[in-house]
């Protein structure tokens, strides 16, 4: 993947929005009834708000992720926390753990690549899952404010400008694409969320999916 990540994991900021689980996420994790018993991969971790709120609520987490800085930082939150989570600093189309998992979690993680690294990782989170688990993970629509932005590397593929880390790559699906890419899951829902926010004084258009897909089950209905 080609990120800037480090640079703001380095940076010490602290804003609330990275100490903050998306409401998306919570979501996902109260229709799950995700808890004690549950095994879960938050995948491409960051600092770990994920990683810290699904370990509250009682799950054996695990936290991945590129940046050794990132994961760091995640080290001295879940000390301080007192909250026993592995972690592990790796490129997650790499990873190769001892144990399959119940929830694999990857919040705005998977499309920083082109077409082919998009379904690489879709496929990697279907491999990492037990046969009776479900994902969740987000990526930019065509009609988000990135998309077109800077240079393009491939199709529908940007080294975005405008995004928060100007230059970070980034592969934009179509909902057509995404339900092709899940044929393998069971069940999926799809959702769109969209929303501007605030670059630096202007306000950007943002268009999300948030992609809920059950292995075998049917859980994700409704």
């Amino acid at each position: 993947m080609k990120t800037n990540w480090d640079k703001q994991w380095a940076s010490g900021s602290a804003r609330s929005y990275w100490n903050t689980p998306d409401k998306h996420v919570a979501k996902f994790s109260d229709d799950y009834s995700i808890g004690k018993g549950d095994v879960a991969l938050d995948l491409g971790c960051g600092i770990g708000r994920h990683s810290i709120y699904l370990s509250k609520r009682g799950a054996r987490v695990t936290a991945i992720d590129e940046s050794a800085i990132a994961v760091s930082r995640l080290a001295e939150s879940a000390a301080a926390l007192r909250l026993e989570i592995d972690m592990e600093t790796c490129d997650y189309l790499s990873f190769r753990p001892r144990e399959k998992f119940d929830y694999v979690i990857a919040f705005n993680v998977i499309y920083h690549g082109d077409a082919a690294h998009f379904s690489k990782s879709i496929a990697k989170c279907y491999e990492l899952l037990k046969p009776e688990g479900a994902l969740f993970f987000t990526c930019p629509s065509r009609s988000d404010g990135k998309y077109g932005s800077g240079n393009e590397v491939a199709e529908n593929t940007y080294e975005s400008l405008n995004s928060l880390h100007s230059g970070d790559m980034h592969y934009f699906a179509c909902e057509s694409e995404l339900k092709e890419l899940l044929c393998q899951f069971a069940a999926v829902k799809i959702e769109t969320d969209e929303y501007y926010w605030d670059n630096n004084g202007v306000a950007q258009f943002a268009s999300n999916y948030i992609v809920v897909a059950d292995k075998v089950g049917s859980r994700v209905a409704g």
